[in-house]
This record gives structure tokens, sequence and C-alpha cells, in this order.
């Protein structure tokens, strides 16, 4: 299950990589952080290239998932649900996943910046409050979520500290 979940995120990574390709730009390095592997661009990127790569990696996982789905075999199906998984997880509009990186392109490109900075903390903070909230109602009635329990406390947490760490400083892109 470890090695699936593995060349999944592989998976992901050679999608951002395959699209650093496609935006015309030089080959990322590639590093680690506390969510796993992370290509970092060796030059900056304009907020349009990085939001064009923001999408290899989740787009990579939803058409492999699409496809182990139609395939017949428990391995297959699990395999494409494991696909899934890491795409929705990085679709997820918090922080420095994906699809946190893309919310925090959009709402810069429409509203001015201190709006946008604001609008994104105030929303990746209520989708983690949500989710906790989710989570631990799954948890106390029926014995499931608990990882949800932890990867929203975990996600604030975050949140909390980049907001310290930046103060004053909310442009991403």
């Amino acid at each position: 299950m470890l090695l699936l979940g593995a060349s999944a995120v592989v998976w992901h990574e050679g999608g951002h990589l395959f699209f650093f390709l496609l935006a015309g730009e030089p080959p990322p390095r590639l590093g680690a952080d506390a969510f796993g592997l992370r290509l970092r661009p060796s030059l900056p990127l304009s907020p349009e290239k990085e939001a064009f790569i923001c999408l290899g990696g989740p787009l990579f996982n939803l058409l492999a998932g699409g496809l182990l789905l139609i395939c017949r075999g428990e391995f297959f199906h699990l395999y494409g649900v494991l696909h899934l998984l890491l795409a929705f997880f990085n679709l997820f509009p918090v922080l420095s996943t994906d699809g946190g990186r893309l919310l925090s392109f959009l709402l810069h490109r429409l509203l001015p910046e201190a709006l946008a900075a604001s609008l994104f903390r105030l929303i990746s903070a209520l989708l983690l409050l949500f989710l906790f909230f989710f989570c631990a109602f799954l948890f106390y009635f029926g014995g499931i979520g608990l990882y949800g329990v932890f990867f929203s406390l975990f996600f604030f947490w975050r949140t909390v500290r980049e907001d310290f760490d930046n103060f004053g400083d909310f442009k991403r892109f």
C-alpha cells in the first residue's frame, strides 16, 4: 500500500514536471517538506506559469485514477482511488497545496492585494474548521475520520504559523 501511495506521488510530481516543460521552463529541483516531495523552480515563475504548473500534478492523478478505475481488478481500483484521493487532497484550497496556490492566484487577480490575502486566509480557516468539525463528528459517531481531525488541525496550525512568520507580507503571487 505504501508503495502504491509513493508511486501516486511520483505520478503527481511527474505531472508538475511535464507542465514545467510545457511552459518552457528549465527542469526544477526536487525537494521535500512536511507534505512530501516538491518541485522547486530554479528561476522565479510568472504567476500565470505557476498556476498552470499547479494544475499538472492533480490533472495527472485525475487522469491516472480515472483510467485505473475503468480497469478490472481490485488492485487497479485501489490504485485508482489512491490517485483520486491524492488529486482531491492537493486541490483542497488551503495554504501551499496546489488548490491553495490556485485560489490565491485567482483572488490576487480579481481583488486588491490586501483583500485577496485576507479572503484567502479566511477561506482557508473556515474550510479547515468545517473539516475539523465534520471529521470530529464522524469520529465521535462512527469511529472514522480521525485522520481528518489531525489533518485539519495540522493545516490550521500551519495557517496560523504562516501568518506570524509572514506578518505583513501575504502576497503569494
